[in-house]
């Protein structure tokens, strides 16, 4: 076949996956869409039917011959004359196949549960994914591409993500994974690990003190759960209390948090400054949220040596629109943050205080422009425009670091095709 004739096979398929890609995330509304717009259109042809044939207005008559189209009862115009209204021809032939397809969705809906019960009860060293938030649909399509069993926990049963995740070919449970018995139904005490990243760290922590219950003391069993614990103080509370580690020689527990392992991986790609220069750095840090106070307290630990040889503090300026508070709270924690780091708290949006904070490009000085600027906001967008209006009052070699959790798009943009 001739490349011209494949690309215009091509694009007349396109449609068709489309359509497929829309019943596949979303089959009962795909078939209650085709089950309105088949009862609708025999409606219309109907009682143009009738109408013809009888010139009287029969709209009850014509609804419930029209519903007799769905069984392939369609005897009561066996006996007709003539040709039908085209709306007629068309729903004859729409409605039993909207019916069939009705029939096998439900029949594959069933037999997808019941291959799904049959998959666990055969399944062992497995990963089970708890909170299939953003942050674990992520986990399971790189568990699946590694061609491992994975199964899913989320709570809530219309959720995008269970639909996306049996898709990947994972086996998906609706429930609250705090539940012993829904953790047992997932075969925890034969999976290989339990990830908990549900929203809540005492969700985490309960999963992760539920599965342990459930492996402890059961001899050759081993099973590792990792728990998504954001608030550095319950982190050290567990480490405190021993909870890290083999309990029961059965069960290890490890805790971590992405903002964490997030906020060191900026500053290992863009580190603050250069250890062999004698100039002070000057850094602006845009929102204070759970990523934007870690990479705080990293640039704390990271300036620290230089203070204790005799350097004086980081210039730090934190812009949030609750900037001055949320400091205040994190130097109550962390009293040393203010000795080490010289912090400057300013209210506002990231995006309007480019041309408050910046100083001119021909300023000598320079006082007040960071070396180099971190945008940590939640908002993909305000992250976006944030950078570029940073990116209009600052000199081109001064680097802009933004928070992404995907490179493309106009993220790719505005890399550059050298980045």
């Amino acid at each position: 076949m001739a490349a011209e004739d494949r690309a215009g096979w091509r694009r007349l398929l396109r449609p068709l996956r489309g359509l497929r890609r829309v019943y596949v995330a979303h089959p009962w509304l795909v078939i209650a869409l085709l089950w309105g717009g088949s009862f609708a259109l025999g409606l219309w042809g109907m009682h143009r039917h009738l109408a013809v044939r009888s010139g009287a207005n029969f709209w009850l008559e014509a609804a419930y011959r029209t519903l007799q189209l769905f069984l392939l009862e369609d005897g009561m115009l066996a006996g007709a004359r003539g040709a039908y209204p085209w709306q007629l021809e068309v729903a004859r032939f729409a409605a039993p196949l909207v019916t069939a397809l009705t029939g096998v969705t439900a029949l594959l809906t069933v037999l997808r549960d019941e291959f799904s019960r049959l998959r666990l009860r055969q399944m062992h060293g497995h990963t089970i994914i708890c909170g299939l938030g953003e942050k674990g649909i992520l986990l399971l399509e790189r568990f699946r591409d590694r061609g491992e069993p994975v199964v899913g926990i989320e709570r809530d049963l219309d959720s995008d993500a269970l639909r996306r995740a049996r898709r990947r070919g994972a086996i998906c449970l609706a429930g609250d994974a705090r539940e012993p018995d829904l953790l047992a139904r997932a075969r925890a005490a034969r999976a290989r690990r339990v990830i908990a990243v549900c929203g809540e760290d005492g969700t985490n922590t309960e999963i992760a003190a539920n599965c342990g219950a459930l492996v402890r003391g059961m001899a050759g069993r081993s099973l590792t759960c990792l728990a998504h614990v954001t608030d550095p103080r319950l982190c050290g509370l567990l480490r405190q209390r021993e909870i890290m580690g083999p309990l029961g020689g059965s069960f290890w527990l490890e805790l971590f948090s992405i903002y964490d392992i997030g906020a060191r991986a900026m500053l290992r790609d863009h580190p603050p400054f250069d250890p062999a220069s004698a100039a002070l750095p000057r850094v602006l840090l845009a929102g204070l949220g759970r990523m934007g106070e870690r990479l705080l307290v990293h640039l704390m630990h990271a300036w620290e040596p230089h203070c204790e040889r005799g350097d004086r503090p980081m210039r730090v300026t934190v812009v949030d629109q609750e900037a001055g508070r949320k400091l205040a709270e994190l130097q109550r924690r962390l009293p040393k943050l203010a000795q080490i780091l010289h912090l400057d708290a300013r209210d506002g949006e990231a995006a309007s205080a480019a041309q408050r904070l910046a100083a001119p490009r021909g300023d000598a000085a320079g006082a007040r422009t960071p070396t180099l600027v971190y945008i940590c906001l939640g908002n993909e967008t305000e992250a976006l425009l944030a950078a570029l209006a940073w990116r209009g009052v600052l000199a081109p070699e001064i680097p802009i670091v933004v928070r992404m959790r995907h490179v493309r798009g106009l993220t790719a943009l505005l890399r550059g095709p050298d980045a």
